[in-house]
């Protein structure tokens, strides 16, 4: 089986608006800067105005830079002059300060498609801070979350060396392994199956280290996830499972409805596998019944199990699994009611415009 699927887990990764590390592994620290760039977005133009002013007399205040790279942030799609604005304060954190937390946020990151040059100027400071301080784990770890997907070895190389480092700590494999589930989640013409089975590895190792419970129960999704795509069933249903037991203790987590999601879409993917498709209805119903979170109500839920229920003429279920996610997924509802027209018209929803082709 194919594996086209856009996980939860990929979906924060991608989607998160606000910082380069997935949300389960940021810091405190980039929580806090995080809060202080989202401030600096609904600053006035007098206000910025100020703050620039104030920045003259006191260059070192990065509480003030940071805000300023959340004001420009807003305009800097459209706006050259907040581009410039933006390179001048990213610059001057690579360089001065690339430890700080703020510098492994997407803020201080220059979008690569709008703003090749900026992007190109920060890559090249990042391997300067990276070979003058080639063991310095939070100038590491703020490299790698600068790196685009299309970089994604030159990240893996310094949070490799931040494992090495700091053996213990759990959110170096944790990192590693999100890098290789993008690779296998969203392919781009690789293996995809090698990818899995090294985000696998890397989960795996994450988990041995990890004591708390809560941090557990966000790490078995992913788990699950690359067993399904590394062709690892067994394993697959065990983190399935595991998944559910665990999120009956942690009801009231942001976490809780991907959660229910993602093990009952793997369970269903797992009983199509051994062609079961009672079950697998079954699961996809089941997998609906989620009550949907932060990630499931704006990207939507997943549609790799309704895609291959389609494909084996099982309408009704899909219909029902529509109707059940439509109640939490508000942005989707035109998709989903576009679709089951068609649906009910015989027919099956195009490629490109049914999840991820």
């Amino acid at each position: 089986m194919a594996y086209k699927r856009l996980t939860v887990t990929a979906s924060i990764a991608l989607g998160c608006a606000v910082c380069a590390v997935p949300a389960q592994a940021r810091t405190d620290g980039q929580n806090a800067a995080m809060m202080l760039a989202l401030t600096g977005t609904r600053l006035t133009t007098a206000q910025a105005d100020k703050l620039e002013q104030q920045l003259k007399a006191h260059p070192d205040n990065l509480s003030i830079r940071t805000e300023l790279l959340g004001y420009n942030s807003i305009k800097a799609p459209v706006s050259s002059e907040a581009r410039a604005g933006d390179d001048k304060q990213i610059t001057w954190i690579i360089t001065h300060r690339p430890q700080a937390a703020v510098a492994g946020t997407l803020f201080a990151k220059p979008d690569a498609l709008v703003n090749p040059a900026g992007y190109a100027q920060a890559k090249s400071l990042w391997q300067k801070a990276i070979t003058a301080h080639p063991k310095n784990v939070r100038i590491l770890a703020n490299a790698a979350a600068f790196y685009t997907p299309e970089h994604a070895r030159a990240a893996a190389r310094c949070l490799k060396i931040c494992a090495s480092l700091d053996p213990r700590n759990p959110h170096w494999p944790d990192r590693l392994g999100q890098l290789y589930h993008l690779e296998f989640a969203v392919p781009r013409g690789g293996n995809v199956k090698a990818a899995a089975a090294q985000a696998l590895k890397y989960f795996k190792e994450a988990l041995a280290l990890t004591q708390s419970g809560r941090s557990r129960f966000y790490l078995l999704g992913s788990l699950g996830d690359a067993a399904l795509a590394a062709g690892k069933a067994k394993d697959a249903a065990a983190y399935a499972h595991q998944l559910l037991r665990a999120a009956a203790k942690f009801r009231s987590d942001w976490n809780y409805g991907n959660a229910i999601f993602t093990s009952h879409s793997i369970l269903g993917q797992l009983a199509i596998e051994r062609g079961n498709i009672k079950r697998a209805d079954q699961q996809l119903l089941l997998a609906g019944q989620t009550p949907g979170s932060p990630q499931l109500d704006s990207f939507g839920p997943d549609l790799t199990l309704a895609k291959e229920l389609l494909a084996k003429r099982q309408r009704m279920p899909v219909l029902r699994f529509f109707q059940a996610v439509g109640k939490f997924w508000v942005m989707g509802r035109l998709r989903l009611v576009a679709w089951e027209k068609i649906i009910k018209a015989g027919g099956t929803p195009d490629v490109h415009t049914f999840g991820l082709p």
